[in-house]
């Protein structure tokens, strides 16, 4: 559902913007998927202010696993990016643009790592 996708910064102020936002717009709301795991501490943060019950009431799930994702109360959920092979494969794949090759399209392996947070 379109009215219910936020943009914003990568940061824990949008997490938070948006949380707010939603719960003010959508008191059923029962997940937040965030592109990155910094929002999703915003998420958090807003979900504890409220007295929202996580995860029996709202889901969060991260993107990044970033290594504060399993420090935070509850340790959240995300998926994992092999951030190491992607700098790398987008090298070549530069490289042998510029060398005139055709650009290609890889895709990259992510790992779901559940924690409490859903």
């Amino acid at each position: 559902d379109a009215q219910l996708v936020r943009t914003g910064g990568w940061g824990a102020a949008a997490g938070r913007q948006a949380a707010t936002a939603l719960l003010t717009s959508e008191p059923e709301i029962d997940a937040f998927l965030c592109a990155s795991d910094r929002i999703a501490r915003g998420v958090l943060a807003v979900l504890h202010e409220h007295d929202v019950a996580i995860p029996s009431q709202v889901k969060v799930i991260g993107f990044d696993d970033h290594h504060f994702a399993r420090e935070l109360e509850p340790p959240l959920t995300t998926v994992a990016q092999p951030f190491s092979t992607q700098g790398a494969r987008a090298v070549d794949l530069l490289v042998a643009t510029i060398s005139g090759k055709q650009p290609t399209v890889e895709r990259l392996e992510s790992t779901l790592i559940v924690r409490d947070s859903t």
